[in-house]
This record gives C-alpha cells, sequence and structure tokens, in this order.
C-alpha cells in the first residue's frame, strides 16, 4: 500500500509539473504576437503622419497586434497625458514623437518604471533610468543629411547671397539637430542666413518665409525647410528659380523635384519611418534587447541633371556615405523595407 501510495503521489507531481511547464509554454508563445501599442505623435494632420500610421498599422497586423494612434496637437502636456494613459491601459510599448526632448523625460520613466518599453520616434532622448532599463531612439543622420541639403543649395546659389531655413519648434529633437546643422554649414561656407520656426504649422510656416524672404531681399539663395509638406508651404513665398531643398521623402514633394520646382530632399519617408518604429516596438515587446539609439538609412533624392552638375564631384565626395538617387528609385525605396543601421558610418 505504501509503494502504490507513493507511486500516485509521483504521478501527481509530475503531472502538475508539466501541467506548470506547458502553462509557461504557452504564455511564452503567445508573447510573439497580439501585442497593443501606444502611439503619442506631435500630430496625425499632415501626409507623412498618414502614410506612417498606414504602414504601421501594416506592420502590427503582421504580428497580429494594433496600434493605437494619438495626437498631442503639438502640446507637450497632452503628450505627456496620453502616455499617462497608455501607462494605465498596459499597452506592450509606447512610441512617442517628443515636441520637448527634456520635458517628456519624466513620463518615459514612469512608462520603464512600470515594466513597459519607450521607443523615442526620430528623437534622441536621454530617458534612461539605468545601464539596463532605457528608451530605444529610432533616429536619423539628420545632422549629415542637412548639411548635405544646405552645401547643395549653397553651391546652386553662390556664396554671396543669403539662405533662410524654416525649422520647427525649440526643444524638438528633430528641429534643434537641423536647425545646428543649416547654421553650422553656413558658417563653414561664410554665407549670411537667418532661421525661424515653423512650429509645423501651415499659416505659421507662410508668414516667416515671407518674413525672411523680404529681410533677404534681392540677395536670397535658396531655402531649407525642415519638412516636405511645409516645404512646399514655404515655396509659395519663394521667387521662382532659386533652389529650395526640403526634408523627409513625401510623395508630393518628389513630384516637384521632376518638375524642377524644388531641388532636394533626403528620403526618410512616411512609409519607412512607420514600419520601422512598429517593427521595433515588436521587438522590444518579444523581449529583445536593442541599443539605446538606432538609426534608419536615408538616401539624397534629386534630379539627374542636379546631381550631374553640382552634386557629383565635391558634395558627393564630402558625403560619401550618403547614396544619392532620383527620384523613381526612390519611389521604389520608399515603398520597401526600410533598412536599420547600427551606427553612422
Amino acid at each position: 500500500m505504501k509503494k502504490k501510495g507513493m507511486f500516485v503521489s509521483l504521478l501527481l507531481c509530475a503531472t502538475l509539473i508539466f501541467a506548470m511547464t506547458t502553462v509557461a509554454v504557452s504564455a511564452e508563445e503567445e508573447k510573439t504576437g497580439g501585442f497593443t501599442f501606444g502611439a503619442a505623435c506631435i500630430s496625425l494632420d499632415a501626409p507623412i503622419w498618414i502614410e506612417l500610421m498606414e504602414y504601421g498599422d501594416q506592420c502590427a497586423a503582421e504580428y497580429d497586434s494594433k496600434v493605437i494612434w494619438k495626437s498631442s496637437e503639438g502640446s507637450l502636456e497632452n503628450q505627456i497625458s496620453l502616455v499617462e494613459g497608455f501607462i494605465e491601459q498596459g499597452v506592450d510599448c509606447i512610441l512617442i514623437d517628443p515636441i520637448d526632448a527634456q520635458g517628456i523625460i519624466p513620463v518615459i520613466q514612469e512608462a520603464l518604471n512600470a515594466g513597459i518599453p519607450v521607443i523615442t520616434m526620430g528623437n534622441l532622448v536621454e530617458a534612461g533610468v539605468n545601464d539596463e532599463l532605457y528608451n530605444v531612439c529610432t533616429t536619423y543622420p539628420d545632422v549629415r543629411d542637412t548639411s548635405a541639403l544646405t552645401d547643395l543649395i549653397i553651391k546652386m546659389g553662390g556664396t554671396d547671397k543669403t539662405y533662410i531655413g524654416v525649422m520647427g519648434t525649440v526643444g524638438n529633437f528633430v528641429s534643434d539637430t537641423r536647425q545646428k546643422a543649416f547654421e553650422d554649414t553656413c558658417k563653414a561656407a561664410g554665407v549670411e542666413y537667418y532661421v525661424s520656426d515653423g512650429n509645423w504649422d501651415p499659416t505659421t510656416t507662410l508668414k516667416v518665409t515671407q518674413d525672411m524672404v523680404a529681410q533677404a531681399g534681392e540677395n536670397l539663395g535658396g531655402l531649407y525647410n525642415l519638412d516636405d509638406s511645409m516645404c512646399l508651404i514655404s515655396t509659395q513665398a519663394m521667387p521662382e528659380g532659386l533652389p529650395v531643398a526640403g526634408h523627409n521623402g513625401e510623395a508630393a514633394f518628389y513630384d516637384k523635384i521632376e518638375s524642377g520646382d524644388v531641388t532636394a530632399t533626403i528620403l526618410i519617408g512616411g512609409a519607412h519611418i512607420g514600419y520601422w518604429n512598429i517593427l521595433t516596438a515588436v521587438k522590444l515587446a518579444q523581449g529583445e534587447k536593442l541599443d539605446h539609439q538606432v538609426y534608419l538609412k536615408t538616401y539624397i533624392v534629386m534630379n539627374d541633371d542636379v546631381k550631374t552638375e553640382y552634386w557629383d564631384g565635391e558634395l558627393a565626395e564630402k558625403y560619401a556615405s550618403l547614396e544619392c538617387v532620383d527620384v523613381p528609385t526612390a519611389r521604389e525605396l520608399a515603398a520597401a523595407p526600410a533598412e536599420m543601421l547600427d551606427s553612422l558610418d
């Protein structure tokens, strides 16, 4: 009887261990998909954001997941409130396009301490709690790319001219980075320049462009605007025939490059950004460890005649790590999966 009782006990233990192991394996399998992500964007109105959401949702669907897209309407307070809401909901990852790279840090740390991974999209935000607990920054080579665009329009317009730059908002990492690169490149070339914030707002962008065009007068040499959709607004105030550079690689801007109305842009693209960021969120939700800062591969886009006359040679050598492509190639690349770089060249 004692042997039989011992056998039954061992059998029950084995059954319990098997059941516990099965539950653990099932829980692990569930981690491969079925995630919910929360995204606190600056706004959702610009074409690039519409494209970003479309391709982000496409990536999420491939992993049986979903994204809750929310607009901060340009307000840091709204953005903080949205992130706090996502923390309450217990989403699997939070994505933020920070309006203020410093002001957003406390709520990012709150999310990290709650066990929720955080991605700062297109922004370098130093919100790490410690060496093991930090946000992942999906960033672009903005210093190199903005410098290349600025050098290009200066080469086309001449060093005896004045150049104007329309940026986003002070405190936004992308805007601050692109503004500094624009200013540093103008200084290095020895040209005069003016800079104003357009706040990613069409009315403000047009007004500040008009003001700077009037300020530069007949000495105006060209324009750089940190965002393609806002750049097309700026062109309404620009005299014809001057070099104009945008940034981000939007479809409507490619049309203008082909027609010769604008000069060049950088291919980042909403499709690339959306798919790339959500794929990064999936990896984090699955428990993969990523570096604090990762980079998206970008391209400079222009017509062949501009490339031959102004880019090839000196500028191509100076920016050897930045591949130059024409519009048809850019359209193909924009629809393809983005490449993530481990580091800058």
